[in-house]
């Protein structure tokens, strides 16, 4: 069971982290190369401006509701003596913190939107970061089926990539397609091909799904815009957003009534100077 006092610090730390979220927040623009898609850099610079706009309309509440729940669970303890009544009235109080937990982890993935900072770019080994992510991907979805097939190259170049970001844009379209796919194989290939500056590393994902509606394919990259309605429409913005900043490039290279392809360019590392 968890006491009051745990329940109040943990309600302490949230409020202050809303207040640090309006307080980072407001009208910023990405900062994104000029030599990018200009739509691309339109869509998010009016997702950043959107996302300004809805911080400050909910933080306040947000703080307010969460506070005023804090006062109600503590006059509750001093006034009603019954524990099963109590304990009745906490769970309604605690569905009022979950939800305004909930608020709050939507802010934040706003937060990492407008705010992607620069990447650490580094060599980067393509292949066994994209080991590590469908490990990690077929633990965290019972019943996944992921397939590393095999591209029949000896050695990969390294890439010159920011591991954490390209690790959190390979998890995200693993998600998607493992979701997509309802138990049926998502394969993945890695390889490499020449490039203008070098080789490029190429990384395809490709699900089993029934595809994307083709009225709704020109919107697949678009901040809030997803077709499951339970999703927030952030992830391809947000993975979008950090495959330019590392001068990659993030694409949807297929998609028919079988599923989707989903292709990743990196390109290698070179020795500077």
């Amino acid at each position: 069971m968890v006491c009051e006092s745990d329940r109040s610090d943990k309600s302490d730390a949230l409020l202050q982290r809303i207040s640090f979220l309006d307080g980072f927040f407001g009208m910023r623009s990405i900062s994104i190369d000029d030599s990018e898609n200009p739509a691309c850099v339109e869509r998010l610079e009016a997702a950043a401006k959107i996302t300004g706009w809805v911080a400050h309309q909910i933080n306040n509440p947000l703080a307010s509701t969460l506070g005023n729940a804090q006062l109600l669970a503590r006059r509750l303890q001093r006034d009603i003596s019954d524990p099963d009544l109590l304990s009745e009235y906490m769970r309604y109080i605690d569905g009022i913190r979950d939800q305004v937990e909930r608020c709050a982890r939507i802010t934040s993935e706003m937060l990492s939107m407008t705010r992607l900072g620069e990447p650490d770019m580094q060599p980067v080994d393509v292949f066994d970061q994209v080991c590590d992510s469908v490990e990690l991907a077929s633990c965290a979805f019972d019943g996944s089926n992921i397939a590393l097939v095999p591209n029949g190259e000896q050695e990969l170049p390294k890439a010159r990539a920011d591991s954490e970001w390209l690790s959190r844009v390979l998890f995200e379209l693993l998600s998607n397609a493992v979701e997509a796919s309802q138990g049926r194989q998502v394969s993945v290939r890695v390889g490499s091909v020449p490039g203008p500056d070098g080789s490029v590393i190429e990384v395809e994902i490709e699900d089993c799904g029934t595809g994307i509606p083709a009225n709704d394919l020109p919107r697949i990259f678009d901040p809030f815009f997803s077709t499951r309605e339970e999703a927030r429409g952030l992830g391809l913005t947000i993975s979008l957003g950090m495959m330019r900043k590392m001068k990659g490039d993030l694409r949807l290279n297929k998609c028919d009534a079988g599923g989707c392809i989903f292709g990743l360019s990196i390109p290698a590392w070179r020795r500077r100077g």
